[in-house]
């Protein structure tokens, strides 16, 4: 489970164990413990923002509330992409493209997936 503000959105981690070994998804795990300050979790965030090559942004009710990091957190993706070179993975989780369209409009038009429609196979 991965917790979203006050929401948790159910993440089944199975599939990607094999994929973790590969390097392919490094920061996927069931078993996350984080321990950290506030100015230390702010700066392995960056640090992994930093170095990672895709980032999957699951926009939901409470993600679209704006809170402080998670602003920061898709600044920072967005910020890392370029002309033919997209870094953000949106999956819609409850919401519409009108409550992104609120949020705001260069995502509402993006190709996403959406957790109500598309199968978890669709998606990974």
């Amino acid at each position: 489970m991965l917790p979203v503000d006050q929401e948790v959105i159910p993440v089944d981690t199975a599939p990607f164990e094999n994929a973790n070994s590969c390097g392919r998804f490094p920061f996927v795990d069931s078993k996350i413990s984080m321990k950290f300050s506030s100015d230390s979790l702010r700066s392995e965030i960056d640090r992994g923002l930093a170095a990672c090559r895709y980032g999957i942004v699951v926009f939901s009710k409470a993600f679209l509330r704006k809170k402080k990091w998670t602003e920061h957190e898709l600044n920072a993706l967005f910020a890392k992409e370029a002309p033919g070179k997209k870094v953000i993975l949106p999956i819609w989780h409850g919401i519409t493209r009108d409550d992104l369209m609120e949020y705001s409009p260069a995502f509402a038009d993006r190709l996403a997936k959406d957790s109500i429609t598309d199968t978890y196979s669709d998606i990974v």
